[in-house]
């Protein structure tokens, strides 16, 4: 029988106890440096459903992670397109302004595959241990998938996920039950029992919603199996409960959906109370950067423990609850949604005017001034779309999406006019996570590795000039007349300089000229990098495969007009295993073939970096000993394509994603007591498309920004299309408005083509003025004239 203590009446004194340990606490420590200053991303496309030949157009916003409040940092957003076996077909670099940006990509008419998948990132982000990218998935219409996946012969995904981590035996535990598709989406199914190994059942007529997940309470006892039953099409599918544990700790989590308040529970049984009784426990509420500590013991008998945690002492969004012991190991966790923190949605005021053929909307929040939105992003659909059922949420992204892992299905759902019934709902889906995505081997060891990636704003030239004999360069003038930018950069004494936040688009020319201390030009060889390489440098995380659209079937009469049949078809990826060429003439060096996960080093200085050199005076140094028993500092020997550089010029000027292969010889030891038989040697060989002589630029030479400037900025254009088909309503599109700025009433007017006077479905995305997100999804009546 268990004996219950309830702390809520010590939550204040908890909360302040909390705040004095959590500045030294080493979990708080953990969390603070390794969660430090996250990004969230959100895209808003216009619509989900396109034909080849379209252009995806997407507003982006940049979040905060800890505040859940857009970012007013300039940061360099990479957004990546790419098809459905995860292989890059487009890339745009884009600069977030007051947290927005926006883009657009061209479908090639001759693409294939059934889905397209977007990808959206900052720099920052490939130095981190987890995939805090954005994506979103949309439907290309009339294309089959080159994706083998006979859903007929897989079986069903079946996950029972006991709260916190595991079960014990003999005490009530509380057990999630996802059940997906091949798909990975949830299936819904009724009839589920849970029996034991003589047939006996248990608990039966549980049922799963439609998104596959429902939750159960059972107590298992020792030393007997069970498993869950239903039937699926016709077949008995059964699935083994995981095994109860003997002796530990288990914890539920009870919230009520109306209020926001939260009921932590922390429960053991009769035979584990005496090896944990007296024992330090901490129950770490937290969230990015943030967590507050409450600390918790099993004493006087007592097997479980109680505490009431209100909405007001949770942070907004998701919170991760995690029990450690005493020696600070993680035993158990659960992901929860501060519902008590999310405000009602704003009500929409719209006025309309039709005209002709064309269509006039105000809008206009009914909230208080400072709930006005300040920059929002609008789609407009007719109002009976099928275009629109699995568009990324703003709420979701900013407040859900960066603490799970894989795909939550119909974002929308949640936040739609949300209620208690749909506060649950989310809970089952946070209840089947399991642990955060952010693993404590992490945040207590490892420091994310965003030093070799430049998030911007804009772009980074980093250079080395050889000067002629007998002078010294001083100052560069970096000039631009497209751009209409003039800089003077100083030169230090090694010939080194660095021009950042070049805010240019793809094709703008630059030129470059040294000048000594009296402004005289000098006649200077040149070489330069340019950061960042918007490639995406991770994997695709599990891309392939993932369709939630429900099949549908257009007709070919959307557009009066095609698009032009000579498009070209974009490169085909093909990835091969690479071989070294040069591997022969180098036996018995260190053989590096330049994979993606070198190349995301940056520069070749930071893969020198990784044999124990260190940056110093412009150049890079390791220490060694001397003859006599003392230490000296030497420098590598860097030859790259046969040529010997200096190391200051090749540590920054040379970019790992333009290196192919790299050998090493390692210093001999100890022979004849000879310094330079104690240095690296680093043979460089660049890929073969690559020229280190355009890298040399004589004096007042010019460089064009090609593939690695900003994405011109384009104007939203309307398809031809045939407005009175039924594809149109279905699957078209009315106007896109990414970047609206209210009046100083708070109202925004947009106007749009509707030569059919059809009503129309608007999708609002935004913020307001303490930067919270705002989205709104409204279907209008147009008034006025035919």
């Amino acid at each position: 029988m268990r004996k219950l203590l309830t702390f809520a009446l010590l939550i204040f004194f908890l909360s302040v106890q909390a705040q004095k340990e959590e500045q030294t606490d080493p979990i708080a420590q953990g969390l603070s440096t390794y969660l430090d200053a996250r990004k969230t991303i959100h895209l808003h496309l216009n619509k989900d459903r396109y034909f080849t030949g379209e252009s995806i157009w997407f507003s982006a916003y940049l979040f905060d992670q800890e505040s859940g409040k857009i970012s007013q940092e300039q940061t360099n957003l990479n957004v990546a397109l790419l098809d459905e076996n995860g292989a890059v077909l487009a890339t745009t670099l884009l600069i977030t302004e007051n947290g927005q940006a926006d883009g657009e990509f061209l479908i090639s008419p001759k693409q294939t595959g059934s889905v397209l998948h977007l990808k959206a990132y900052t720099a920052e982000m490939n130095g981190y241990y987890e995939d805090d990218s954005f994506l979103a998935t949309v439907e290309l219409m009339g294309n089959e998938s080159s994706v083998t996946n006979n859903e007929e012969q897989k079986a069903l995904d079946i996950q029972i996920l006991p709260e916190g981590g595991y079960p014990l035996v003999e005490v009530a535990n509380n057990y999630g039950i996802k059940i997906l598709d091949a798909r990975g989406l949830g299936v819904r199914v009724g009839g589920i029992a849970i029996t034991d190994t003589q047939g006996n059942t248990l608990l039966k007529d549980l049922q799963t919603n439609s998104f596959g997940m429902a939750k159960f309470v059972f107590t298992p006892r020792a030393n007997q199996s069970y498993q869950l039953q239903f039937n699926y099409n016709g077949n008995l599918v059964e699935k083994a409960l995981p095994e109860a544990l003997a002796r530990g700790i288990g914890m539920r989590i009870d919230q009520n959906y109306v209020r926001g308040d939260l009921q932590a529970r922390v429960y053991t049984n009769e035979q584990s109370l005496p090896f944990i009784q007296n024992d330090s426990l901490k129950l770490v509420v937290h969230k990015a950067s943030k967590s507050q500590i409450y600390f918790v013991k099993f004493e006087n008998g007592y097997n479980e423990l109680s505490l009431t945690i209100p909405k007001q002492k949770l942070y907004p969004g998701v919170n991760t609850i995690t029990l450690f012991n005493s020696t600070n190991e993680p035993l158990l966790e659960r992901l929860i949604f501060n519902s008590g923190s999310f405000k009602a949605l704003p009500e929409l005021i719209s006025e309309s005017e039709h005209r002709l053929d064309s269509t006039k909307l105000t809008l206009k929040l009914n909230a208080a001034k400072t709930e006005h939105w300040t920059q929002t992003s609008i789609s407009v659909l007719p109002a009976e779309t099928l275009a629109a059922q699995q568009l990324p949420n703003i709420y979701a992204s900013s407040l859900v999406l960066p603490y799970i892992k894989g795909h939550l299905e119909q974002p929308n759902y949640y936040f739609t006019d949300p209620s208690a019934q749909k506060w649950y709902a989310l809970d089952l889906v946070l209840l089947n996570q399991g642990w955060s995505k952010y693993k404590w081997r992490n945040i207590f060891n490892q420091k994310p590795e965003t030093d070799y990636y430049y998030n911007g704003p804009g772009i980074s030239l980093k250079g080395y000039l050889r000067a002629p004999e007998g002078t010294q360069a001083e100052q560069l003038l970096f000039y631009s007349k497209e751009n209409e930018q003039v800089q003077y950069v100083p030169i230090d004494a090694k010939g080194k300089f660095e021009v950042n936040n070049i805010k240019a688009v793809r094709g703008t020319t630059f030129e470059l000229a040294a000048m000594d201390n009296t402004g005289k030009p000098l006649d200077c060889q040149f070489f330069y990098t340019l950061s960042p390489t918007h490639l995406d440098l991770k994997s695709p995380f599990g891309i392939a495969g993932i369709n939630p659209f429900i099949k549908y079937s257009a007709d070919n009469d959307l557009y009066y007009t095609g698009f032009d049949p000579e498009a070209e078809r974009l490169d085909e990826v093909v990835i091969t295993a690479k071989k070294l060429k040069y591997e022969q003439s180098f036996r018995g060096w260190d053989a590096r073939v330049i994979d993606n996960g070198e190349k995301s080093r940056g520069n070749l200085g930071n893969f020198i970096g990784t044999y124990g050199y260190y940056r110093k005076g412009g150049g890079m140094v390791n220490l060694t000993t001397t003859p006599k028993g003392g230490f000296v500092e030497v420098s590598p020997v860097v030859i790259i394509n046969g040529q010997d550089y200096p190391v200051g010029f090749a540590m920054d000027a040379i970019s790992m994603q333009d290196v192919a292969e790299i050998y090493v010889k390692r210093p001999e030891r100890s022979v004849n007591n000879v310094l330079a038989n104690r240095i690296h040697i680093f043979m460089v060989f660049l890929e073969e498309d690559f020229s280190l002589a355009a890298k040399e630029k004589s004096t007042a030479k010019s460089f064009t920004l090609t593939d690695k400037g900003l994405s011109p900025t384009k104007e939203y254009y309307q398809p031809l299309y045939d407005y009175k088909s039924d594809s149109f309503k279905s699957l078209g599109t009315l106007g896109w408005f990414p970047e609206l700025l209210p009046k100083a009433d708070g109202s925004v007017e947009l106007q749009f083509i509707n030569p059919e006077k059809q009503d129309v479905l608007i999708l609002v995305n935004g913020f307001d003025a303490a930067g919270n997100p705002i989205g709104i999804s409204k279907s209008l009546e147009i008034d006025g004239l035919d």
